[in-house]
């Protein structure tokens, strides 16, 4: 990925850095009125122009160069042996050429860039659906005609009829608009569907592509005819107007029945498969009738249940069933409806990062024009660098951090450049600002890693030019470029260990909170907490190594350190409120945190989603929610790890190049925050090294409270933040809330799923706790086998009354042992008061029971119960509950003698054994010197004989 850069593979060399800065941060979006966004647009682009003749000269170059990929690509894209790649890389060439054309035509600026949206939404995906390619490939074929308006250098030239050719095509293009951006909509909800959905829905989502790519078929046609009269297109083309007008209709349809015929031509042997088993069964509503139909379906859809436990597959087959019956219920329309406000605000927030690359293109543009490598560099510091070392177009990291904190040890104090060093003192401002020398003694060689990491963003190891831009232009305003690398080198490992200490906090109130949800709520909030998004927030922070307690930052970098973390978090507040919180696929995460890379972002973006979801949570404790709510938090939590294990796997890549030790290197790389996360292993994941609820928040010479709430105080309404309705109790299936589910834990002995009392064993359990006996209560006293454990009623077990999750587990067993341990040995003591009424509990019962989890988690205050006032929920204390979690101990049965006389009598028994066993021996002995003379006897008479 990164290394491509020192490549070039460019086409047009000398107007590349014009389109440059349009190219790579082009995004788009729509405003509420159409005619808004139409001027809007229309405005950025024509302000972006700084000479007519350049853009249009650069244009037809550009075209010059590409116009075979430009003309075949739709060739390729609707082939039945797609090739995804190359399409792709001419999905990319036409996309940069038409933002190109709306330099010289802004009027067609709102359509393209909603293409480009499209395309770039389609690019960051990993899948490849033919079928959505397909659509595009229409799309794309009807926009290539704009490339015939490279011909004309003003778009208001005017026709043979006088009539400028914006004029003209004005309409036309609004309406093009509205249909890309509805059609991307509705690509981007078909990709989001499960293999299932797509498949019981087939038909009724090719219809739909089918009309759409129709659709730009015919607005390609309408193309021709409005640009006919404006470009020398050939006089046949205007005569044939009124013909394609006459036929448009059969045409239409004969086009519509060609998509529908290609869509079944891009069917993969699985879904004939699947088609075909619909097709037999009678459809899908009929399929769900069958168990074994649901299973032969969700096998030739890729989820083959099988190597699973029964009970498993039996909840598989249950849940497919009961999704594929909300498919089907789903009115499509309504559903286009809801997913095109979320597809809306995509679109926006690109929108407003395309307006700020428009505007920042003038200066890219001079820049990039100017003679000599150091000339392109935008800082006078960091030019001042580059060229005394006559560097190139990239210089090794490690070289670049060196030169520069020699530049400032030598040079910045003798003669600081007046325009970047040198500011008028405000008290406006605070005083970090006001002067660089505190920011200088953070520029060493003791920082020479995280100042490295700030601008070498690929993790090549390389620092281009295009970094070094990128990282000057990211500081915030007002900020001079020491401040910026003095933040990075020693100030971001603080703001990073300030959101891990409250995120670790926020996951653990999440946890007690769950405890008091509604009965209707708590099986999806279990859900939602036992989610690997959990496992993989632990990981990120077990990982992120924490801030040194002797750790200590003068005011400046400490007020340096403030200001940015608030003002970050801020920002991405505001992108996050702006998608509602819901972050559906990993490619609206950059719409969200913006260019960068993730690990800058993780940390604040994670705390602020669990913030706003731990509202949520909270409110589940008093109002039934609609179970969609924890869907939607979910998804949105999957999809910013997504994005983190797309950064892991290029920056391994890139390690991997470099013949470095790639685990090694993640271990320094970031203050170690992805170190776990690469190349996940069983051994990472073992619920012993769960830290989120055993963490403790360390003592810091730093540390202070920058966020003094986890929940969010903007909301007039707590219920503001949710996105679906509530749910009325009327509705709900009580008698299935009732019954405490266990995560769908499964009871060894009877091999039926848990609910109600889990029963844990704490002997019969692995060293990393992944491995253990679980029992119901039907079958508590059972004993059993299971692979190396071998179970008895009388081993040490724990009860639990409600779902345990794996973070909890890591506290919950290591107390229960050491509990277990202490109280044997005050159970054996006569000289406590308390001991002796343990006794008298043991020998009304075999076991006694201590609360292991109260409200105050693994602090709770032991309280003692024996079985039969527990099994009866008597009321021993008004701190313990009957649904506390209990620790089951066997005691002793009887008393043993421990006196001087017991202990002779012990030993004459066992003497007296001894010498039974003796006298065993010498009658064994006499036997056997019996046979050795009976054998000498017989041996004698033989030998006589011979």
């Amino acid at each position: 990925m990164g290394l491509f850069k020192f490549a070039s593979s460019r086409q047009a060399s000398e107007p590349e850095a014009e389109a440059e800065g349009i190219t790579v941060s082009v995004r788009c979006g729509i405003p509420s009125e159409e005619e808004g966004l139409g001027s809007k647009i229309v405005d950025v682009f024509s302000s972006g122009v700084t000479s007519t003749n350049s853009a249009w000269s650069y244009v037809n170059a550009y075209y010059s160069e590409n116009q075979g990929t430009i003309e075949n690509v739709i060739t390729k894209m609707l082939t039945v042996q797609i090739d995804c790649q190359a399409a792709e890389e001419g999905m990319r060439v036409v996309a940069n050429g038409l933002k190109a054309l709306c330099k010289v035509h802004p009027f067609i600026g709102a359509a393209v860039l909603s293409f480009n949206a499209v395309v770039i939404l389609h690019l960051k995906r990993r899948d490849n659906d033919k079928k959505v390619l397909a659509v595009h490939a229409r799309i794309q074929d009807a926009l290539s005609v704009l490339f015939h308006l490279r011909k004309m250098k003003h778009s208001d030239e005017l026709g043979s009829d006088g009539v400028s050719v914006e004029h003209r095509m004005k309409h036309l293009m609004a309406r093009i608009d509205k249909d890309i951006q509805e059609t991307g909509s509705m690509c981007d909800l078909y990709r989001k569907k499960n293999c299932i959905s797509k498949t019981v829905k087939a038909t009724v989502y090719e219809h739909r592509f089918a009309e759409k790519a129709t659709l730009f078929i015919q607005y390609r046609d309408e193309l021709l005819d409005a640009l006919s009269l404006h470009t020398a297109l050939g006089v046949d083309a205007a005569n044939n107007k009124l013909d394609r007008q006459q036929s448009q209709l059969d045409r239409m349809e004969s086009k519509l029945d060609e998509m529908l015929h290609f869509f079944r031509q891009l069917d993969t042997p699985q879904e004939k498969d699947a088609r075909k088993l619909l097709d037999d069964v009678g459809g899908a509503e009929k399929c769900l009738d069958s168990d074994e139909h649901v299973t032969e379906l969700l096998c030739l859809c890729g989820s083959e249940p099988s190597a699973k436990a029964s009970v498993d597959v039996e909840a598989i087959v249950a849940e497919t069933r009961t999704n594929v019956l909300k498919e089907l219920d789903e009115d499509l329309d309504c559903a286009l409806n809801r997913h095109m406000q979320l597809f809306e605000r995509k679109l926006e927030v690109q929108r407003q990062e395309l307006e700020e690359a428009i505007k920042n293109s003038e200066k890219n543009i001079i820049a990039a024009m100017q003679s000599g490598a150091h000339e392109r560099i935008r800082n006078e510091d960091l030019r001042h660098v580059w060229k005394e070392m006559n560097w190139r177009g990239s210089v090794k990291a490690r070289h670049f951090v060196l030169a520069l904190h020699d530049y400032y040890n030598d040079e910045v104090t003798a003669s600081k450049s007046a325009g970047e060093h040198t500011r008028p003192v405000s008290t406006e401002v605070p005083d970090f600002m006001k002067g660089d020398k505190w920011a200088l003694a953070y520029i060493n060689i003791n920082h020479v890693q995280p100042i490295l990491e700030a601008f070498d963003d690929d993790g090549t190891g390389f620092i281009t030019i295009k970094e070094v831009n990128a990282f000057v232009e990211s500081r915030p305003n007002g900020w001079s470029l020491p401040h910026w690398i003095a933040y990075w080198a020693a100030g971001w490992h603080p703001s990073i260990d300030q959101y891990k200490h409250h995120i670790y906090r926020l996951v653990q109130d999440m946890i007690k909170c769950a405890r008091r949800t509604l009965p209707e709520n708590r099986r999806v909030v279990d859900q939602y907490l036992a989610h690997q998004n959990f496992d993989r927030i632990e990981l990120l922070l077990r990982s992120t190594r924490s801030l040194s307690h002797t750790f200590t930052a003068d005011r400046y970098l400490s007020e340096a350190i403030d200001t940015y973390t608030n003002a970050e978090q801020k920002r991405l507040e505001r992108a996050l409120e702006h998608m509602a919180y819901e972050i559906d696929t990993p490619e609206v995460v950059s719409l969200v945190t913006g260019p960068g890379r993730i690990e800058r972002f993780i940390f604040p973006l994670v705390y602020l989603l669990l913030r706003r979801q731990r509202t949520i949570v909270d409110l589940a404790t008093e109002h039934i929610l609609d179970p969609d709510e924890f869907v939607t938090m979910t998804t949105t939590l999957m999809s910013v790890f997504e994005v983190l294990d797309d950064r892991i796997e290029g920056l391994a890549s890139v390690f991997r190049q470099a013949h470095v030790d790639v685990r090694g290197r993640f271990e320094n790389f970031a203050f170690g925050m992805l170190r776990l996360s690469y190349d996940l292993d069983d051994q990472q994941c073992e619920l012993r090294h769960n830290t989120l609820c055993t963490w403790q928040p360390t003592r810091s010479l730093y540390h202070q409270d920058l966020f003094t709430t986890y929940l969010d105080d903007n909301f007039e309404n707590p219920l503001s933040v949710l996105k679906h309705q509530l749910v009325m109790p009327s509705t709900v299936e009580q008698d299935s809330s009732a019954c405490t589910w266990h995560l769908g834990c499964v009871c060894d002995a009877c091999n039926k799923e848990i609910f109600g009392e889990r029963i844990m064993c704490l002997d019969c359990i692995s060293d990393s706790y992944g491995e253990n006996i679980n029992l119901c209560s039907r079958c508590c006293a059972k004993s059993l086998s299971k692979g190396v454990f071998t179970h008895s009623p009388s081993h040490l077990m724990m009860k639990l009354h409600h779902a345990v999750f794996n973070a909890e587990l890591a506290w919950m067993i290591p107390k229960a042992r050491s509990t277990n341990e202490r109280i044997k040995l005050r159970a054996t003591s006569e000289a406590e008061p308390a001991a002796r009424l343990q006794q008298s509990a043991l020998r009304r019962s075999n076991m006694i029971k201590r609360n292991m989890l109260a409200d105050g988690g693994p602090t709770a205050r032991e309280t003692f119960i024996c079985a039969e006032c527990e099994r009866r929920e008597v009321s021993i204390s008004p701190d313990h509950s009957s649904t506390h979690t209990l620790l089951k101990l066997r005691g002793p049965q009887t008393a043993k003698p421990t006196s001087a006389e017991a202990r002779l009598s012990s030993l004459e028994s066992r003497l007296a054994a001894v010498e039974s066993k003796l006298g065993g021996l010498e009658i064994m002995e006499s036997r056997l010197a019996g046979i050795e003379n009976l054998l000498q006897q017989l041996l004698s008479s033989k030998r006589v004989e011979a």
